[in-house]
């Protein structure tokens, strides 16, 4: 597989401290919930648990891979795409968006089954820093994907760097 080099900011373990090759891509990445879809790997393979880092996350799609393109909004997000997890215990609510971006992005918030997340919560293509948000309303842990995307595939302003923050809260 092509690693895919993580920017400075970016640990050099994976979310669940699982050591990464000199290159920084991860030498294994075990999540609660396997993917076993190889259409969404490896984005979903490295997907970075939101409890592993700290707000504001400061990131990149630069030199990641183009996977998902099913999304409802912005072209169905035909660029490089970092995918982001948390899981929410019930009636806790996750408030998320981008504070800046160097791209012309799209974003969509997604919940159920495993990732990138069999609903759509919400999918923005503008303004770009638009926040989304989720209660989860059910009896059990649910896990709710954050899909960080780009509207092109094919030009300069496909990829780029981004600032994501979030919080969560339970009532």
């Amino acid at each position: 597989p092509t690693p895919y080099p993580t920017s400075p900011t970016e640990a050099p373990t994976s979310p669940t401290g699982t050591p990464t090759s000199p290159t920084g891509a991860p030498t294994g990445f075990p999540t609660p919930t396997p993917t076993n879809n190889p259409t969404f790997a490896p984005s979903c393979d490295d997907a970075l648990d939101l409890n592993s880092v700290t707000s504001p996350y400061h990131g990149t799609t630069t030199g990641r891979p183009n996977q998902i393109t099913m999304l409802s909004c912005g072209n169905g997000g035909r660029g490089p795409e970092r995918v982001f997890f948390i899981d929410l215990i019930p009636g806790e609510s996750l408030l998320i968006r981008q504070t800046s971006n160097s791209y012309d992005s799209v974003h969509s918030l997604r919940r159920g089954g495993a990732c990138p997340g069999t609903i759509s919560v919400s999918c923005r293509d503008d303004p770009d820093t638009s926040p989304e948000s989720y209660t989860n309303s059910g009896a059990s842990t649910e896990r709710v994907y954050f899909v960080l995307d780009a509207y092109y595939a094919d030009d300069h302003n496909k990829h780029g760097n981004f600032v994501l923050e979030w919080s969560t809260s339970t009532p």
